[in-house]
């Protein structure tokens, strides 16, 4: 599927300052897709008799990649052509079992992890998705894991109310080291509904870790070593539409779903960051959608290009194709287009220029 989608329930907003960069200078340009990138496309292989359902995550391996489906529970290992390798179903609580898949991430080694925030665990697969370690840590990770040090980068929640989000460091057996809390423009109070819809993204590399929150388009960069936020940029993006701030009760009662599908068609909200190369930073744009089953569904439209080493801006909103989903950056950025029962394809788009 082009989108992924969550159920309704409160999130709790953070309360964490940072102190940061007035807004930069537009900069930048704008261009068509086309024109700033070459592209590589495979169709993967998709049996009938399980179709994927919602492929939220892509994983780089040396030989191919790796995809997670939300809804079915299920690993896929794909060759770079699109040949499917291997796969790996099995839903419950069992040892490598899952009741969810919210992230990937690879080791160093080759293996890859995989995230389930609903058991509260992490489990180790081999390269070909063979079982190999499980651990439950006293948190709960989520979204994708990145190498640093000794040990990894990933969202966490925990501690007194498990709503709460933040950037970690952990050690190799999954002990936090340090935590960063995600940017927020305040508490509960003051912006309600925000938490229930915003997204916590972080991308990594090297000494470095970059994180947005969904609504405000900020960029905080942390330093890996210390765990601590040494800058927030604050961008005025050309045509990004912020949200306003309902009144508390603002979606309640018989008018509150009609209202709620006003307030979410007005505003533009980030739902991912990526490193793309080593060189470049790619922040999504999306739209937050509502279905008859009343859950919500993150559409991916348009992207930012920052140049990585310095946040200046290459290109703004450069349109996606339409049903398109950023499952990834690394070497590309990964594009999934597609879904079933029509073929699903895969497409890798390589920037052009501007690495000075």
């Amino acid at each position: 599927m082009s989108h992924s989608s969550i159920p309704l329930f409160p999130l709790l907003l953070i309360g964490a300052a940072c102190a940061g960069n007035d807004a930069s200078e537009p900069g930048g340009s704008f261009a068509e897709l086309s024109e700033i990138t070459t592209a590589s496309s495979v169709v993967l292989e998709d049996p009938a008799e399980r179709p994927l359902g919602d492929a939220g995550f892509l994983l780089e391996l040396d030989d191919g990649f790796v995809l997670a489906d939300r809804l079915t529970r299920e690993l896929r290992k794909y060759s770079r052509h699109g040949r499917l390798l291997a796969r790996h179903t099995a839903f419950g609580e069992g040892p490598f079992e899952f009741r969810g898949i919210g992230g990937l991430g690879r080791l160093r080694d080759g293996r890859v992890v995989v995230m389930d925030p609903q058991n509260g665990r992490v489990t180790y697969f081999g390269p070909d998705l063979t079982p190999d370690t499980l651990f439950s840590p006293d948190f709960l990770p989520s979204g994708r894991v990145y190498p640093a040090g000794d040990g990894f980068l990933a969202v966490t929640r925990g501690g007194p109310d498990v709503r709460l989000r933040s950037l970690s460091k952990v050690s190799h057996d999954w002990v936090e080291e340090w935590s960063v809390p995600e940017p927020s423009p305040g508490s509960i109070f003051e912006y309600p509904y925000w938490g229930s819809f915003s997204r916590f993204s972080i991308a990594a590399r090297g000494d470095r870790a970059w994180m947005v929150y969904g609504f405000l388009y900020s960029i905080v960069v942390v330093d890996v070593a210390g765990g601590s936020v040494v800058d927030t940029v604050h961008i005025e993006a050309p045509g990004f539409d912020r949200a306003s701030v309902p009144k508390a009760g603002a979606f309640t009662g018989e008018v509150g779903r009609e209202s709620l599908d006003r307030w979410l068609a007005s505003f533009d909200m980030l739902p991912r960051i990526d490193v793309v190369a080593d060189s470049f930073l790619v922040v999504t744009r999306g739209r937050i959608k509502s279905d008859s089953s009343l859950r919500f569904i993150y559409d991916h439209t348009a992207i930012d290009v920052f140049r990585l080493e310095d946040l200046s801006p290459l290109w703004w909103d450069v349109q996606l194709p339409e049903g398109a989903r950023v499952l990834s950056g690394g070497r590309s950025l990964h594009v999934l287009t597609g879904s079933a029962p029509d073929p699903l394809e895969l497409t890798s788009f390589d920037f052009i220029g501007r690495h000075e």
